[in-house]
């Protein structure tokens, strides 16, 4: 969720009422990248 969205809402999941949790998801944005750019690489061969 943007944390824009967060704001508004208070740090609250708009479904069940419970704080939001912070998680950064890094590592997996880098894992994606690299896949992405095998996945070219292999389309470009």
């Amino acid at each position: 969720m943007p944390f824009e969205d967060a704001v508004e809402l208070v740090f609250r999941c708009p479904t069940c009422g419970k704080p939001l949790m912070h998680y950064d998801n890094e590592d997996i944005i880098e894992v994606l990248e690299k896949k992405v750019e095998q996945l070219r690489n292999e389309l470009s061969d």
